[in-house]
């Protein structure tokens, strides 16, 4: 936190000494890896952010131009992870520098001095010189060579972008980038007053006045082909990063950039842009809604997460102050003297606004800190923070450390009313372990929304993201949920007009439904009706999908699967439809003989269904699958589906339940 938060009185238990603040070198490679986006943006404000205008080593064609990776403060930064890497080549070349012999022509005064040039003596034989002068011939080492040639081409070429203004000129003086430029820039030039390159000058000024990299390269690698280059080794490598940069290739890969010129008082802005990032990306899983990258030059202004869930609105901010998280969150301390109110910025707060009731707010504190307690001072800052807004025994938050090489963990803290207080522990280097501990942030974040069940998913294997049968059902399992949150929070007393409205449509058959299907459809019709036109209207659309899924389990296919255990592998709703199709057909697979037996315990029921298949199929079709597939459903959508499934001229719904129930 950047703001040192109240101070409290009192005992704070016994703890061990604080480590060092630092992450070990496997963690600050995963960390940087896994938020590199997030990185990219972090140093950079909106006016600065640019691309570069020329091919350079920090250009990727793998990286496209819309995204914040080509902000001018990451192309830095694979610029510097560059000059690093193109340092290691040249001094491994500087060992042994290939060179070539040449012949020298010259005249000596007095006497021969080499090995005397008889054609051109015997030429000048008869001329009187005074003094006299003998032609003589030397050998001698050149260094001027096409592959020596090439490492000052690709010296100039990363300096030429080290001091580009697109990418410097946002820096501050006396920041760590600029110094890190300026050194990178400086031991490029020593490297180049070497006599062996500095030789290769006016060769080097050539080739990038003709454009002629693409043929030196050619040339070099010919000539290592062809065994002419002592050393090899360098040489290629450099001959193989230069092609793959000229080919739009990464010049270094994102675990290159450790950013170490930051040292280790980087590793803890690195964790919590870690941190920030795990927690958007969990959100975004158990949502079912991956968030837009975030671009951190935003962060005063915007939320770097938000969902508009059927359940309420969810936006995580990253170092926003209390005052700007919304009405009501005005601090109740404040000094005598000037008046002015105690204030606060966490790492990260998550601002909750429930669709039926209060908004309520998330605290989380990332510490980079190493010690075998629970860290009670750590967590009596975050008390502090609910007292001081005003939160008290309701407030919600908590406090992640890094594991370091310990087991991550979850302690939990709770009030006797609503309040929630963790004490976790995260390592970047090992996620299947972290995964736990970021199940039980992502579930304390989504718990005002009514919503903690989501994240127990979290905890297991990552889930495949293709586009199937399956991702559909998870969709809709997670949109029902949110309804089922929304009838919680409205009450018996909140819900009961529309369970009266409900009752209406379906008629008759309500009284032999299940409240689980009775709930859903009521709470979907509600959402649907409240939301305003510009929200999506999955949430509602998928809740009565739900409804017709759920009777016909409840109805055929459960008491089909005590018949035939396998039955209840079928998971997916149009694996479900063809499965009823062919038993309706009278084909004497066991699943399907089972679905029968069924159906012939109720008379008419199968001709009753067989005339649903149809329509089932395409509500599957026109409104389910749709609306599972992460697109923004509108209101004509809605009113369109309901339509077709409750008060069209022949819903859906009403008549499936009354096939089903009807005796």
């Amino acid at each position: 936190m950047n703001d040192p938060g109240p101070v409290l009185d009192g005992d704070l238990g016994d703890s061990e000494p604080i480590a060092a603040s630092a992450l070990t070198k496997e963690a600050r490679l995963a960390a940087i890896t896994s938020s590199f986006s997030l990185l990219a943006t972090y140093f950079s404000s909106g006016s600065n952010a640019s691309v570069l205008s020329q091919r350079g080593p920090s250009y990727s064609d793998d990286t496209d131009p819309s995204t914040s990776l080509v902000i001018a403060a990451l192309q830095l930064r694979v610029a510097l992870a560059a000059s690093d890497k193109f340092v290691g080549i040249v001094e491994r070349v500087r060992r042994r520098a290939n060179f070539r012999y040449q012949t020298i022509r010259r005249d000596t005064e007095g006497w021969p001095q080499g090995r005397l040039d008889t054609i051109r003596f015997a030429r000048s034989s008869g001329k009187v010189t005074n003094p006299i002068f003998y032609p003589v011939i030397n050998i001698a080492r050149a260094n001027v060579t096409p592959e020596n040639t090439l490492v000052v081409s690709a010296a100039q070429w990363l300096m030429k972008e080290l001091v580009a203004p697109t990418l410097t000129a946002f820096l501050p003086v006396l920041g760590p980038e600029r110094r890190a430029a300026t050194t990178a820039r400086v031991q490029l030039r020593r490297l180049m007053a070497d006599p062996i390159f500095a030789a290769c000058q006016k060769a080097a000024e050539k080739v990038k006045r003709q454009g002629g990299m693409q043929g030196l390269l050619s040339q070099v690698r010919k000539r290592l082909n062809a065994g002419h280059v002592g050393n090899p080794v360098p040489y290629r490598e450099l001959v193989d990063w230069m092609t793959a940069c000229l080919n739009g290739k990464p010049a270094v890969e994102a675990g290159d950039m450790d950013w170490s010129f930051y040292g280790k008082s980087f590793d803890t802005k690195l964790f919590e842009l870690w941190c920030l990032s795990e927690i958007g990306r969990a959100l975004g899983l158990a949502l079912q809604a991956p968030p837009d990258r975030p671009l951190l030059w935003e962060r005063f202004n915007k939320p770097m997460f938000s969902w508009a869930t059927t359940a309420g609105d969810l936006e995580v901010f990253f170092q926003r102050g209390m005052s700007g998280l919304g009405p009501g969150r005005e601090a109740r301390w404040q000094r005598t003297d000037t008046e002015r109110r105690l204030g606060g910025i966490p790492d990260i707060s998550a601002v909750v606004r429930r669709l039926h009731g209060p908004t309520e707010l998330v605290i989380l504190d990332s510490k980079l800190r190493q010690r075998e307690s629970d860290r009670s001072e750590e967590l009596y800052k975050l008390l502090g923070y609910f007292n001081n807004f005003q939160l008290d025994e309701y407030g919600h938050g908590a406090v992640i450390f890094y594991a370091n090489r310990n087991s991550p963990y979850v302690y939990t803290y709770a009030t006797d009313v609503r309040g929630q207080l963790l004490a976790v522990s995260l390592d970047p280097a090992d996620t299947v372990a972290s995964r736990p501990a970021i199940a039980a942030i992502a579930a304390l974040v989504l718990q005002p929304l009514g919503l903690a069940s989501l994240a127990a998913s979290l905890s297991r294997e990552p889930q495949s993201e293709h586009d199937t049968e399956d991702l559909v059902a998870r969709s809709q399992e997670v949109q029902v949920s949110m309804l089922r949150a929304v009838a919680a929070s409205m009450g018996m007393e909140g819900i009961r007009p529309w369970v009266s409205q409900a009752e209406a449509m379906l008629g008759d058959s309500w009284q032999s439904l299940e409240w689980d299907v009775k709930e859903i459809i009521a709470t979907a019709i509600y959402v649907g009706n409240v939301l305003e036109g510009d929200r999506d209207y999955s949430g509602p659309i998928l809740g009565l999908a739900a409804a017709a899924e759920n009777l016909l389990w409840n109805w055929v296919l459960e008491p089909a699967a005590l018949e035939y255990p396998q039955i209840s592998q079928t998971k997916m709703l149009g694996a479900a439809i063809d499965l009823l199709n062919r038993a309706v057909a009278g084909r004497d697979a066991p699943a399907e003989m089972a679905v029968r037996t069924v159906l012939a315990r109720t008379s008419g029921l199968s001709a009753r269904l067989a005339t649903l298949l149809e329509p089932l199929q395409e509500m599957n079709r026109e409104f389910r699958r749709e609306a599972a597939h992460r697109k923004l459903l509108t209101r004509a959508q809605w009113l369109a589906c309901q339509r077709f499934m409750l008060i069209g001229s022949e819903p859906l719904l009403p008549r499936l339940a009354a096939a089903l129930t009807q005796s």
